[in-house]
């Protein structure tokens, strides 16, 4: 590993490769916080590794960027996870939905609280501005194969996430939209602007990315729209656009 010989980095891709998907799977399937904390981990694990195997030095040094802000991602995550159960008493998604009714009837800014932190982690975990910033760090490092990957899944876990959470268990905290329209706008022209500043054509299409993050959280801010149709397009919207960057994305990497 420490000679970075071809052989050992060619053993050790497809396991890494496969732990990123088996990661990624998880977390779609997840039925509780919890699992769905513990597969990010596993998805998270998977791309490291593959940043440090295929990227070389600049791989371990943007392994390095891309863990220490993922990591402030996952603490948040994993303090809004059990300030949830000590709330409710439960993590499963479907039995939260009527627990932290119940709960945000007596204790509003507490499950408004724990709805931050959790959108706070899903916000690093999709690269909205201001987390953005390990992925500019990490996309252009690895192989082309490797980029096509993170470009098709890493950021799609995140946004996800916040539709799943925040249309089940947190559905009862209604004042996030204003919130995400205005990280939304940020985080599209930021990225423009990023991508404008850059000569590399992995870096132009790194902070691309991070733009396009931004019209898929535009589509959640619309989740407390007043009116029923603004709210199902908003989602259907951010739903089209999620499958439709992560086959585009990836091939143009």
């Amino acid at each position: 590993w420490e000679t970075g010989s071809s052989r050992t980095r060619s053993r050790a891709f497809v396991p890494l490769f496969m732990l990123t998907l088996v990661g990624v799977n998880g977390a779609f399937l997840a039925r509780d916080l919890f699992n769905l904390y513990v597969w990010f981990e596993v998805l998270l694990m998977g791309g490291f590794g593959l940043l440090v195997v295929t990227g070389g030095r600049d791989g371990r040094e943007a392994a390095v960027k891309s863990l220490t802000l993922n990591m402030l991602g996952s603490l948040l995550f994993l303090v809004a996870v059990g300030v949830t159960y000590g709330l409710a008493g439960t993590l499963d998604m479907f039995r939260l939905q009527e627990s932290l009714a119940a709960v945000h009837a007596e204790r509003p800014a507490a499950v408004t609280g724990v709805a931050a932190l959790l959108l706070v982690a899903f916000a690093v975990k999709a690269a909205v501005f201001p987390f953005h910033f390990w992925l500019p760090a990490s996309y252009h490092v690895p192989t082309a194969g490797v980029s096509a990957l993170f470009a098709a899944v890493l950021t799609k876990v995140g946004i996800y996430s916040i539709l799943r959470v925040f249309t089940l268990p947190f559905a009862v905290v209604d004042g996030f939209g204003p919130v995400l329209g205005v990280l939304a706008a940020v985080t599209m022209v930021g990225g423009v602007v990023g991508a404008i500043a850059q000569s590399d054509i992995k870096r132009i299409l790194a902070w691309h990315s991070i733009s396009q993050t931004g019209y898929m959280v535009a589509g959640l801010a619309l989740l407390t729209a007043p009116d029923p149709a603004a709210r199902l397009a908003g989602v259907a919207a951010t739903i089209f656009f999620v499958v439709h960057h992560g086959l585009v994305k990836p091939t143009l990497f």
